[in-house]
């Protein structure tokens, strides 16, 4: 088959009707588009905001909810601090439900989703709108305001402000009150708990530090750790490092405690400066225990013989430090090994 080749001429009045014949397809397709998304007897409609926060061309417009339009254009501002205009279309089918009175809303899809124009139709009363009327505007709705309206509401509450805050005021009172007599009640427990180590049946439940730690005829020995070396800050399950210290501990006890009536006593204490009272008196509890059960169990320094074992005892003093007499400055959060050994 031959082929012939066009002459240039030709080549270009065919470029020509190829390039006209896609312009023309391209106006149409968007006049189709234009007139089958607004219709034919599309209407516009606009409305100036403050700040439009995120509305652009092609933002969705709702009536009662129900898609209606777009926003088809954004006006800059005159002057500062003048209104944005936000330039609207709407289907022609529409145009009843938008009276003269109707404002319109900037909102946002959910809490924190993408933003909408709403527009809230009016009264039924009121006269339809005319093409390319200016609508009032409505506050928009969100989240940062309503925080704000919180603030400022919550804020009066707690001055005694409005209908409610005398009655806030009188529930801050009763509550100061509360946790003043809590207080005083729990002064008073102290006091009886202090005078019921005093008795005979019940002293064997409360430690003592004085009774435990002072202890006349006795040479006192002893071993001082950092909370760090044996605990993580504030734990209380030991460290695998916090075992082998306490590995090599071990014989330092037994030779101590192979003494005839050598008795073995563990003290934790916490640094006053980084833990309450309350807090740190439950976590020397635990550590001091922690190292006992440890030491008893691994390294069985409760053991005097086969059918007798002595009592390893524990203390926790919170955020006081122990009255033993220890030479060195402990550490602020410490645990320390006492060994009490007779002396003849």
């Amino acid at each position: 088959m031959v082929s012939r080749s066009l002459s240039p001429a030709q080549a270009a009045t065919l470029g020509l009707a190829v390039v006209f014949g896609i312009i023309l397809t391209a106006v149409g397709l968007t006049a189709i588009a234009s007139r089958g998304w607004f219709g034919g007897d599309a209407f516009n409609v606009r409305a100036g905001f403050p700040t439009i926060r995120g509305v652009e061309v092609g933002t969705p417009v709702r009536i009662q909810g129900i898609v209606a339009g777009e926003v088809v254009g954004v006006d800059l501002p005159q002057d500062p601090g003048a209104s944005v205009m936000v330039r609207m279309r709407l289907r022609g089918e529409y145009r009843h439900l938008v009276r003269q009175d109707a404002r319109v809303q900037i909102v946002s899809e959910g809490m924190l989703g993408n933003k909408v124009v709403e527009i809230k139709p009016g009264q039924a009363n009121a006269s339809p709108i005319e093409n390319d009327a200016i609508l009032a505007n409505a506050p928009s709705a969100e989240l940062g305001d309503a925080l704000d309206e919180m603030k400022n509401t919550l804020s009066g509450l707690s001055k005694g402000e409005g209908p409610l805050g005398s009655e806030v005021l009188d529930t801050v009172k009763q509550t100061k009150q509360a946790a003043s007599s809590f207080q005083q009640t729990m002064a008073s427990a102290q006091k009886v708990t202090d005078a019921a180590q005093t008795l005979p049946w019940f002293r064997n439940y409360v430690k003592d530090q004085q009774s435990l730690l002072i202890r006349s005829n006795q040479e006192c020995n002893y071993r001082i750790f950092a909370e760090s070396d044996l605990f993580p800050e504030g734990g209380t399950t030991l460290t695998a490092p916090g075992e082998q210290r306490l590995d090599q501990a071990a014989s330092w006890l037994s030779g101590l405690l192979a003494h005839k009536g050598a008795e073995l006593v563990v003290v934790a204490c916490q640094d006053p400066k980084s833990r309450q009272a309350p807090l740190a008196q439950i976590i020397t509890n635990r550590q001091s225990d922690a190292v006992c059960a440890y030491l008893r169990d691994q390294k069985g320094v409760n053991k005097i013989s086969w059918l007798a074992s002595r009592e390893v005892k524990s203390l926790g003093l919170g955020t006081e430090r122990p009255v033993a007499p220890v030479r060195e400055e402990l550490p602020a959060s410490a645990v320390v090994l006492f060994v009490f050994v007779p002396q003849k």
